[in-house]
């Protein structure tokens, strides 16, 4: 009896630990259809795959667990697509020719209000140099 409650006990504890994460992401860009897409992960010196989904008429959906919050990357055949991060919760993926939104989370909100931020920053950047020219 003992055995069968500190088994109990320890599932319990396990499971408490770890979160659930949904991704669901949409793309306009055509050359995506029927491709797989991939998250991976940092693992050591390589990016190793925990997820993958085809995607079918512009959609694709992946869901999982993960024990923390950690930063991922989508991938598309070896190429990198984007970074956003693994968390607990709906993680919202936008892909269209102009550019690339994750929301949903609260990480992937920040990261992806610094990435706007960052690349506003560029723009004008580059459009002073050009003026200079």
């Amino acid at each position: 009896m003992n055995k069968l409650f500190f088994s109990v006990v320890s599932l319990l504890a396990f499971t408490s630990c770890a979160s659930e994460y949904k991704i669901e992401g949409s793309s306009s860009v055509s050359r995506l259809d029927g491709k797989m897409l991939f998250v991976k992960v940092p693992s050591g010196d390589r990016m190793l795959s925990i997820d993958s989904a085809e995607v079918i008429h512009g959609m694709f959906k992946m869901e999982g667990i993960t024990d923390s919050t950690s930063m991922a990357s989508l991938y598309m055949d070896d190429e990198s697509i984007m970074p956003f991060v693994i968390e607990k919760g709906k993680i919202s993926i936008s892909i269209d020719n102009a550019r690339i939104v994750v929301t949903g989370t609260p990480l992937n909100d920040r990261l992806y209000d610094f990435v706007g931020k960052k690349t506003s920053l560029d723009d004008r950047a580059y459009e002073l140099e050009r003026q200079e020219s």
